[in-house]
This record gives structure tokens, sequence and C-alpha cells, in this order.
């Protein structure tokens, strides 16, 4: 079952954060600290568990993010320099026991229809290839778009456009996430 979270969910959440990221080679292993800072600094968040048995198996946490128009046409033209605001997916975790199990794919289908609902205009993350377009993800290089996190490949980097966003409104812009994901350049 998946259900927002709540702060009775909050300890649970963080061990099993701890202990999915501990054993992974992919993160900064600084995931459980990046939630608490998220819900103590970001205003737009959306936190789902998946509960089995009145246990927390599964994490997802979406929150704010934008993308930026280049420098460049921000000055020729004041109106591009507006940024669009989103959601970026991140992190998600799936206890180790419950995992290949479906879980995952629940979580990011039931987050992502609720931002649909919501009018969210996209959802970044940045991940597996061939985990995230079965959602509806595609490379953000499609739209020109990139992220800043230094030494992270451009390749694993995804943009799933709002149901009613005209994927144009995107070219060639810089994704950025809120701050607490640390230093994002903007070229």
């Amino acid at each position: 079952m998946i259900i927002p979270e709540t702060p009775e969910h909050f300890d649970a959440v963080r061990q099993l954060t701890i202990e999915v990221f501990a054993a992974s080679t992919l993160g900064h292993h600084g995931e459980a600290d990046l939630i608490v800072a998220l819900r103590q600094r970001c205003e737009h968040t959306l936190s789902l568990v998946a509960m089995e048995d009145e246990r927390v198996v599964g994490h997802i946490l979406f929150s704010q993010a934008e993308i930026r128009e280049p420098d460049l046409l921000a000055t020729q033209c004041p109106t591009l320099g507006t940024p669009i605001f989103g959601m970026g997916l991140a992190p998600m975790s799936v206890h180790p026991s419950h995992q290949r199990r479906g879980i995952g794919s629940m979580l990011v289908k039931e987050g992502l229809q609720r931002l649909d609902e919501l009018g969210n205009r996209f959802t970044i993350v940045a991940g597996h290839p061939e985990y995230y377009p079965r959602f509806g993800f595609r490379p953000a290089q499609e739209f020109s778009v990139s992220h800043g996190f230094q030494g992270m490949p451009q390749d694993v980097f995804f943009l799933r456009p709002g149901p009613s966003q005209d994927d144009d409104v995107f070219s060639g812009g810089r994704a950025h996430y809120h701050s607490v994901f640390g230093p994002q350049h903007e070229a």
C-alpha cells in the first residue's frame, strides 16, 4: 500500500534510507540527511511510503526543481529568464528484501500520478537509463536540458514533461534541484 509519508514514518524512512544506500554504489551516501534537510527547507515536496504489515518497505521523495534558461538567452529576451518550476525525484529507497517486487515502480507511478493531478509541469531524475523510460522519462538531452552536477554524466539525467506541457518549452535550459542537493553549476 502506498500512502503519504507522515511524521510517524520519519524514523523508519531514515533507517530504510541508510540501510539501502549503505549497500549501494549509487548516490552520495548522505541521502538520509538530504531527506531531513528537504523536509526542513523545501516548501514543495511529495513524500510517499510503501507499507507492508505496518512496516515501511519503500520511500520516494519529490521536491521542487526548476529549469532556467541560459544566461545569454535571458539577457537577450527577459521573458526567457523566468524559471519553469516542476519537481525532482530523489531519493527513492526500497528495502533490499523487497526489491524486484514492483514496489519501486508503484512508488514512482503513484508519485507521478499525484503530481500530474496537481498540474506539475515536469519531473527530473538522475538514474538508470533502462529503468526510468518506462514511466515516461526521456533523456533530458532530447529537450536540450542539462544538469549542473559536476562529475555526473548527462546521459543518466532524465525529464518527464507534465501531461499538458509542450516539449518545446524546455529547449535549452539548465535543470536545478533544490539547493540542499549541493552545488549545481550554470555552465
